[in-house]
């Protein structure tokens, strides 16, 4: 049996037809779950004909096992059990309030909050991302813990326009990207304060 596909509340089953059938075909498939602290098994279903079944209204961030039964006219078969608990869950939703803090002339500093949802699994971290303005490739700068909401980009380059993204990332995956809407240049403070003032 495989996992085919895990969302938020539900997890998409597939399993291969038994090779040994006890003489007559397979018509039918029984589909079971439990709960990783539970030790029963409650049936999904007594009615499948296919071998993909999608398991709905799981609990967001809870473990489970899944079991699939056989039946043909004689009766039910062997169950095949998936060897590992499964984490019901989804990507992180985005982080919040993406800001530039500080910049030099060859450093920018972000700052942002965490998303406000993990997605049923623990955050494992933020990815980072520049891109410079006028061009469409993005390129990771740094993957820093769960716990850093703020964070120094160094080596830029004097006078030039970038963006920045950040995502939240957990087991299952990356968030959509908190993105800086527009361009920054790379530039020390003062003298950005300067050209305000001059041109002002």
């Amino acid at each position: 049996m495989r996992i085919k596909e895990v969302s938020k509340d539900s997890v998409s089953l597939t399993w291969d037809i038994p090779t040994i059938d006890g003489g007559a075909p397979v018509n039918n498939y029984i589909i079971e779950k439990r709960e990783a602290s539970m030790r029963a098994y409650k049936t999904v279903t007594t009615k499948c004909s296919k071998t993909l079944y999608r398991v709905t209204g799981l609990l967001e961030g809870a473990l489970y096992y899944f079991r699939v039964l056989p039946e043909n006219i004689y009766g039910i078969g062997e169950a095949c059990e998936t060897s590992d608990a499964v984490l019901v869950s989804d990507v992180p939703m985005v982080p919040q309030k993406l800001e530039v803090i500080d910049t030099t002339k060859s450093t920018v500093t972000l700052a942002w909050e965490k998303p406000p949802h993990d997605g049923g699994s623990r955050l494992t971290g933020y990815v980072i991302e520049a891109s410079k303005a006028g061009t469409e490739r993005w390129l990771k700068v740094v993957t820093l813990k769960p716990t850093v909401y703020e964070h120094t980009i160094i080596s830029l380059n004097e006078g030039e326009q970038y963006l920045f993204r950040v995502r939240a990332q957990n087991q299952k995956g990356m968030s959509e990207p908190r993105e800086i809407v527009t361009a920054v240049t790379v530039q020390d403070q003062k003298g950005r304060y300067l050209l305000l003032k001059i041109t002002g």
